[in-house]
């Protein structure tokens, strides 16, 4: 894919802002990549993008669509978007590189937060096969 970190992100982008409270450390993070980089553009770009991209819930609108409600050639239409794409990828590397570290930590604490959860739930779950072993050997 020739834009790849580009939609990765772009893709993120209206579960991010619908889900702003939610986020965990890594999401949050990603959360500020994606608006250091789209600071970036212009803002008619930015809303360009934010019509396909910045939905709330998939599937993401078709850019067939998006071209007839802008009264635009689909083929014109997509080559916007590919160009402002295009322009976004060096962008988002620097953004990515400059939140390296701080992501990093992010995901460490996610992982850390998701292993702890599991250990308590497998510990949980023992102690009630535990219980109903000993239920069943008492009967």
């Amino acid at each position: 894919m020739r834009n790849q970190i580009v939609k990765h992100y772009l893709l993120a982008w209206g579960y991010l802002d619908n889900n702003m409270e939610y986020l965990n450390d890594a999401e949050l993070v990603k959360m500020k990549i994606l608006y250091a980089a789209l600071k970036e553009i212009t803002l008619d770009e930015r809303q360009f993008l934010a019509e396909k991209y910045r939905v709330p819930v998939k599937p993401y609108i078709k850019d067939s669509i998006l071209a007839e409600r802008n009264s635009v050639d689909v083929k014109e239409y997509v080559k916007e978007r590919i160009r402002i794409e295009t322009k976004l990828k060096p962008i988002f590397i620097k953004c990515k590189e400059q939140y390296q570290d701080e992501y990093r930590k992010a995901i460490d604490l996610v992982h850390s937060a998701s292993r702890k959860r599991f250990l308590a739930k497998k510990e949980k779950d023992f102690e009630l096969l535990k219980e109903s072993a000993m239920a069943f050997l008492r009967d």
